[in-house]
């Protein structure tokens, strides 16, 4: 098990003394992860934790995690999460990018959750930088949409994108 401090507030000062908000996040030996905040009470010398979202392999559940924690969504935005969570885990913070900006209830949602074994299953190197990351990876997934919508399917095999190979699985192969 990997666990790490994700994201930490600024120390807030008030008449109880100072304090912040953590965020930790595990990342399971079976690929799964899981969230939890700490309210850390400096002068009290107490810590308070709250209960952990574990199971989080999709992302629409780090999603629905980070917008169900009043204390994630109070202070830290889902890019400052995501862009915190990218070294470790950079398709999962990218493809997580992805689905947030797609529309409830929209077709391409479904579409997002059809192609999901396929993006997660990636071979390509991607910039150290989050937001570098999450444009070039914009592309990619644009493309797949343009091939699918072209050719009725999904890319396989190596395509060219952007100057880097990009090594596509088939579906079949990831059963």
């Amino acid at each position: 098990m990997d666990r790490f401090l994700l994201l930490k507030t600024p120390d807030d000062f008030g008449m109880g003394g100072s304090q912040c908000t953590e965020l930790y996040c595990s990342i399971l030996k079976n690929g799964t992860m899981s969230l939890r905040t700490c309210i850390d009470q400096h002068n009290d010398g107490g810590r308070t934790y709250h209960k952990a979202i574990r199971g989080i392999k999709h992302p629409s559940q780090l999603f629905d995690a980070a917008n169900q924690m009043d204390e994630i969504c109070s202070y830290f935005t889902l890019d400052e999460v995501l862009e915190s969570l990218y070294p470790k885990l950079p398709l999962f913070s990218l493809l997580t990018a992805i689905y947030a900006r797609i529309e409830d209830s929209s077709p391409d949602r479904d579409f997002f959750c059809l192609v999901f074994p396929l993006i997660k299953s990636l071979s390509i190197k991607l910039p150290g930088d989050y937001w570098k990351g999450r444009a070039f990876f914009d592309v990619i997934y644009h493309y797949i949409v343009v091939w699918f919508d072209e050719h009725k399917g999904f890319p396989n095999g190596e395509h060219e994108i952007l100057g880097q190979t990009v090594s596509f699985k088939s579906l079949l192969d990831l059963k």
